[in-house]
């Protein structure tokens, strides 16, 4: 058997003919790649056969466009963050060209129904005692089914999580409509404003009870100092007048049903977990990661679990809430440094979850931060781009099940045909 070394993507390759029958395993294997993406929907089809970029990317495996890293604020969004991640990058995969998404008109939408929701099912000393602890609806709800019927609120309206509140607002573009908490300060006046607003009402005898969602937007999350205004009916981008919806469905041509969540419940759920999110990054698609987080766990630009073993330590893998950030690449053990052709991304995507070492991931607290939302200092990384190791993987699937919720569990929005049939 001859063995030679090629240059690939500015690199030097070990190239080892396959014999006839891993020829033919291989191209049965890119088939069903390419043939297994969702069909008939906007989305569709992101997978190429070959994306590698090296020059422009220091991506390990995969190479899938991506906007530039932004940054939440002080804002506890990095749910919206990850979601709009993913829809700038999809729309990046199909056209080359960028687009900068608002990710607060997701969470103006979130907050008007979450607060729609809790007004409807309180009494008024529960909405005095949230307003007192500053318990907004800031954060997410997973993209679980049995999750998204929260008993808590009636009729058709739900917490939902990014995609969904997508899906039924649609998408604006940061040029239309944009809000930001840039600091503490900024976001207690934003609190306190909400929460002035509420009070007011509550002064005036008004039932919050018989409040619509559209005066909870305009009566509740507006003025004050609070949300400006709401984002448009209609606005201008690149040379037309669109809706929201519009926007979404035929300018990004994304379709937010063609995904779907897979949950960790426990460590026995890792290889599906890791085994999806690795099958969707080969055929183009960045993946929102949703985990338990642990700052201590931070160094650098790096979580390491360290490979904890005593059941007391699992816990402590979520003693700092949840975290979502999108996974754009993935390393497995001993894997090759560089963008890949399609053939070596074949090769590794079907070796073990076992084999994994670390998720790369864009994370939403800027560059070269050296705090979160939270203004907890944290590890830092000058580009943006963090690191996960499959040990502290592994250590969030190990958090005790009595103490998981929607905002402590690991779970991968992916493809739906993938999330259908992960393994």
């Amino acid at each position: 058997m001859k063995i030679k070394t090629v240059t690939f993507a500015n690199r030097n390759i070990i190239e080892i003919p396959f014999s006839k029958v891993a020829f033919l395993l291989q191209i049965v294997g890119l088939y069903y790649l390419s043939a297994c993406g969702p069909q008939a929907n906007h989305t569709s089809q992101i997978f190429k056969d070959v994306k590698t970029n090296a020059n422009s990317s220091d991506l390990n495996t995969v190479d899938i466009p991506q906007t530039a890293v932004r940054n939440q604020g002080r804002f506890g969004i990095c749910w919206s963050y990850g979601t709009i991640g993913l829809l700038e990058s999809i729309f990046k995969s199909r056209t080359q060209k960028d687009v900068d998404l608002s990710e607060e008109a997701v969470v103006f939408f979130h907050m008007a129904e979450g607060l729609h929701a809790l007004f409807q099912t309180s009494d008024v000393a529960t909405i005095t005692s949230v307003l007192s602890k500053g318990a907004f609806p800031e954060g997410w709800n997973t993209r679980i089914p049995e999750w998204l019927e929260n008993p808590r609120v009636p009729g058709e309206r739900k917490q939902h999580d990014g995609l969904d509140i997508v899906k039924i607002y649609g998408a604006f573009p940061e040029s239309a409509w944009s809000f930001k908490v840039p600091d503490g300060a900024a976001r207690t006046a934003f609190f306190k404003s909400m929460a002035s607003n509420i009070s007011q009402l509550m002064m005036r005898s008004v039932d919050m009870k018989k409040l619509t969602l559209e005066e909870v937007m305009d009566k509740v999350l507006i003025g004050r100092g609070a949300f400006p205004s709401r984002p448009p009916a209609i606005f201008e981008y690149d040379g037309r007048n669109w809706n929201s919806n519009s926007f979404l469905t035929d300018y990004l041509q994304i379709n937010t049903d063609d995904f779907q969540a897979v949950i960790a419940r426990s460590e026995d759920d890792y290889d599906k977990v890791i085994t999806a999110a690795k099958r969707a990054m080969v055929e183009g698609f960045s993946v929102p990661l949703a985990f338990p987080i642990n700052i201590s766990r931070l160094h650098g630009d790096l979580f390491t679990g360290q490979d904890v073993s005593d059941p007391k330590d699992w816990v402590s893998f979520a003693k700092d809430g949840g975290h979502l950030v999108l996974a754009t690449d993935f390393v497995n053990k001993g894997g090759v440094a560089g963008a890949m052709s399609s053939p070596f991304i074949f090769n590794e995507l079907r070796r073990s979850p076992s084999d994994l070492d670390t998720l790369i991931f864009k994370n939403s607290w800027g560059i070269g931060s050296k705090t979160n939302e939270a203004g907890t200092e944290i590890g830092n990384s000058p580009s943006g781009i963090y690191r996960m190791d499959q040990s502290y993987l592994r250590g969030t699937m190990r958090v005790p099940t009595l103490t998981r919720s929607p905002y402590n569990t690991v779970q991968v929005v992916v493809p739906k045909h993938i999330a259908d049939n992960p393994l």
